[in-house]
């Protein structure tokens, strides 16, 4: 399930799902992609008009960019090739230059929280600099004043909000549905704007004020809808006879569709999925 749910600087946004599709503030050439036939993996927007948008056009995997950071404009790409793993690659951008980016390989950072930098270096990294197995990241994501949201793979999720985000406080904090696997947007400069997309259970949450826009609705009838169709067609491979083809196809469906899905249906993928939510008490680095 292709979909993309990013908020930018103020009221920016992109909301795109195989159902539909709403931007706002954005360039001409991000409001094209957005409407055009493309299939969009990761949208990031920052203040001064930069923007990151991963998608699949004409058969290509693709990264268009504007104003992005010069370092981390070097790490993505040389001599104009983009040299990342472009299904795993996720871009967050902050304010005053910081960023946080990573593919499964790599991942690089400018001007971080000194919080979160912190954790990062002290929790989540080993001596050579790689990801911990137990620390990889899911979704990161920097919001308004130094606040952050830094959720694993295994489903660790450890925040500082500054104080400024009751309600994303509240949802992060209460005890899940074992099933739940949040991805998290959060506005790099208005504080208290957030979405967290659930690709575990299949549904979308915001804050009161954009809940009750048609864009949001839009987008969270969408994403519920690709869900449901992509777990019914699983259903279906699943009870069709034919194991190899079945398992062939769900090596097709992305990492996180398939853990949750195969923990609905019950089969049991311990040692090769992770997708147990583990929530920490919430911890402060300032």
């Amino acid at each position: 399930m292709a979909f993309a749910g990013c908020l930018g600087p103020d009221d920016t946004y992109v909301l795109s799902t195989p159902y539909s599709y709403a931007a706002r503030g954005v360039s001409q050439t991000v409001a094209k992609l957005v409407k055009s036939e493309a299939v969009l993996h990761e949208v990031a927007l920052g203040p001064g008009g930069a923007y990151a948008v991963l998608h699949t056009s004409e058969n290509r995997q693709r990264l268009s960019y504007n104003n992005l950071p010069e370092k981390l404009k070097n790490w993505l790409m040389q001599d104009g090739i983009v040299v990342r793993d472009i299904p795993s690659l996720a871009i967050t951008l902050g304010t005053d230059g910081a960023y946080f980016a990573y593919d499964n390989t790599q991942v690089e950072r400018d001007s971080l929280p000194s919080g979160l930098e912190r954790f990062i270096t002290d929790t989540c990294l080993d001596q050579n600099n790689t990801w911990r197995p137990e620390w990889s990241p899911r979704s990161v994501s920097l919001g308004p004043n130094g606040a952050w949201v830094f959720i694993t793979q295994a489903g660790t999720v450890t925040w500082d909000l500054r104080g400024q985000n009751d309600r994303l406080h509240n949802i992060l904090a209460a005890p899940p549905d074992p099933n739940t696997k949040y991805l998290i947007t959060l506005s790099p400069t208005r504080p208290g704007h957030f979405i967290v997309i659930d690709i575990g259970l299949g549904h979308c949450i915001t804050d009161a004020a954009f809940e009750a826009t048609p864009a949001f609705r839009k987008f969270s009838a969408g994403f519920r809808r690709s869900y449901e169709r992509d777990r019914q067609e699983i259903l279906g491979r699943r009870h069709s006879g034919n194991g190899k083809a079945f398992v062939k196809e769900l090596c097709k469906v992305s990492f996180d569709i398939l853990g949750s899905v195969l923990n609905i249906f019950g089969v049991n993928c311990t040692g090769c999925l992770s997708a147990l939510w583990a929530p920490t008490t919430p911890t402060t680095y300032s």
